[in-house]
């Protein structure tokens, strides 16, 4: 299973020109051009690639967004409850109430933050952080041009 999936387009392409070839040996009239038939036959393969290979990326995006709203949530949740004891921890300090207040505040605005950009976690966002911060010679398993 993981061969077909892994080398789908090429499958298909190659069951295409199959029946490419097998609809001019079984339909062309004798002794008149075959082109005709091959190029319906081509127009027919061409048309059924295109609706497999939609649908076969819709489901692929699908699966990536689902995929993503659950690490988000993960992500979420495990962040979130850190924060809080940092906040609580923080609040407990009260030995130098200003630097308390400021320290405070700062969390306060890290939490905000990073919960929005948890709540914001998207494949594009994704794929901008990967630009922004991907130098060239970093070894990252993503590249400018992988589709995620």
């Amino acid at each position: 299973m993981k061969f077909f999936l892994r080398y789908l387009e090429i499958l298909f392409t190659l069951a295409g020109l199959a029946a490419i070839f097998l609809a001019v040996l079984l339909f062309s009239p004798r002794g008149a051009s075959p082109w005709r038939v091959a190029a319906i036959a081509a127009t027919l393969v061409g048309i059924i690639h295109g609706v497999l290979f939609w649908l076969i990326r819709r489901r692929q995006r699908q699966i990536r967004r689902i995929v993503i709203t659950d690490v988000q949530t993960m992500l979420k949740d495990i962040i979130d409850n850190q924060l809080t004891l940092i906040l609580a921890m923080s609040n407990l300090r009260e030995v130098h109430a200003e630097e308390t207040k400021r320290a405070g505040d700062y969390i306060s605005r890290s939490v905000s933050t990073i919960s929005d950009a948890l709540q914001h976690m998207s494949d594009e966002s994704l794929h901008k952080w990967i630009v922004k911060y991907r130098t060239p010679d970093s070894a990252t398993p993503f590249s400018s041009n992988t589709s995620i």
